[in-house]
């Protein structure tokens, strides 16, 4: 190993109760959004469901894809319990059981079976374009379709027990508010809707003693109101918890850019940004483990700004650090980017990490930082090389893989030799230390 003394230029100048389980339809927005969700949860009535308007359109949006699959699956089961009522016109509605057979076999059956498949094939198209109240809309509208069938068997029978089969009503009411379940507002006019079809067949069928009319529009309102203050707390309860899963992501989120912060600013250095030299050894290892197993070179550069504490003494230690700013960026400016990897290394040094640089292109890449801090064109009238400030440049070359270094600190230690020898001789220079 010689350490080649001439240098090679001289200077010039970053479900349960909810139905969503992906929270990730809208991005969280900081510290803001973890604010406004604990105000929500602590200043919200009691009796309002629906959420801010931000929160509110991310709860939906999150819990589509959920709420559509449960559409379709309890579709299924919906519509299998729908046509096991042919039972029921058999026994209370014995002389239009043929309507009723056309009805729900042939009507309201195929209509079901076509709109779950249309549910399960437009699905993604439904997601992607964010068309929230789709299961609503379709809940509500077959809900009702399945309360006119039942209306209209119910008209068109003289059988002296049809009259109770308005109770067929309260399994339609129960379905749509609580199995589902439709989102308040929905479930607001689906059991109003279904309310006024049973008062409307109970006038329009055949007579019923009075004391039954009232007692099964008692039952049916009552039916109404249960299902609706319970469709009112489980959508008051799925949002308080959907905001809670929320609000413990937005912390956690909130934790890991606080943790991923403090691991940046324990590898970089406070004053220029750049990687401090504990990242610097740390890296150092990792390259060259990577270039023993390559079989490539790996060079370092130590650069030393000249005369520095003159500098410090004539311009003051604020100047001083703006100049080490500048001569970090002009480092970084002229390094192959993203490839080498700057660090400060204490006081006015700094190395630089070249890995698969060979001699020639560190040595190419070292006039060029040299060229770059003198071209910056800092003012500095105590040093005795320039009037400006000036770097000198070690730098050493080894292969990891033919054993002429046996570590890579034992590499620093050679390019500190090199710039001890750029420093002895005239300054602003870059020498060379052949570690092979």
């Amino acid at each position: 190993m010689a350490l080649n003394a001439a240098p090679l230029t001289k200077g010039g100048t970053m479900s349960a109760l909810p139905w969503p389980t992906r929270l990730d339809a809208l991005p969280l927005t900081g510290q803001a959004t973890v604010d406004e969700i604990d105000h929500t949860l602590a200043t919200q009535p009691w009796w309002r469901v629906t959420l801010p308007a931000a929160l509110e359109r991310r709860f939906q949006l999150d819990g589509m894809a959920n709420r559509l699959t449960l559409l379709q699956r309890s579709g299924w089961l919906a519509l299998l319990i729908f046509d096991s009522f042919l039972l029921v016109d058999w026994l209370m509605a014995h002389d239009v059981f043929l309507h009723s057979v056309l009805i729900r076999l042939c009507f309201f059956t195929p209509f079901g079976v076509i709109t779950l498949l249309m549910a399960r094939r437009h699905q993604a198209t439904w997601v992607r374009r964010q068309l929230t109240e789709v299961g609503d809309l379709i809940v509500t509208f077959s809900g009702w379709l399945a309360g006119a069938c039942l209306a209209l068997i119910l008209l068109e029978s003289h059988s002296p027990l049809a009259m109770y089969y308005h109770a067929g009503y309260l399994v339609v009411i129960i379905y749509g508010i609580l199995v589902q379940p439709l989102g308040f507002r929905w479930a607001v006019m689906y059991g109003l809707g279904m309310l006024l079809l049973h008062v409307w067949s109970a006038q329009a069928g055949q007579a019923m003693p009075e004391p039954l009319r009232l007692s099964l529009l008692h039952l049916t309102v009552c039916t109404v109101g249960l299902a609706l203050a319970a469709s009112h707390m489980v959508e008051r309860a799925r949002r308080r918890r959907y905001l809670l899963l929320l609000r413990e992501q937005g912390m956690i989120d909130q934790l890991g850019a606080i943790h991923q912060r403090l691991q940046q600013l324990s590898r970089s250095d406070v004053l220029t940004g750049v990687a401090n030299r504990r990242h610097f050894h740390e890296h150092l290892q990792q390259v060259w483990q990577r270039a023993a197993h390559e079989r490539s070179p790996v060079s370092v550069l130590m650069l030393d700004v000249d005369h520095f504490k003159a500098y410090n003494d004539r311009y003051g230690h604020q100047a001083g650090d703006a100049c080490l700013r500048q001569v970090a960026q002009a480092m970084a400016h002229s390094l192959r980017q993203p490839v080498d990897v700057i660090a400060r290394y204490g006081g006015e040094e700094f190395v630089a990490i070249l890995p698969g640089a060979d001699a020639q292109v560190a040595r190419q890449v070292a006039e060029r930082v040299r060229q770059g801090v003198q071209d910056g064109a800092i003012e500095h009238l105590g040093s005795s090389v320039a009037p400006v400030v000036t770097a000198s440049i070690g730098v050493a070359t080894a292969n990891p893989a033919t054993g002429g270094v046996a570590a890579a600190d034992k590499l620093v230690a050679c390019a500190d030799r090199a710039l001890y020898e750029a420093k002895r001789l005239s300054r602003n220079c870059v020498c060379f230390y052949d570690a092979d």
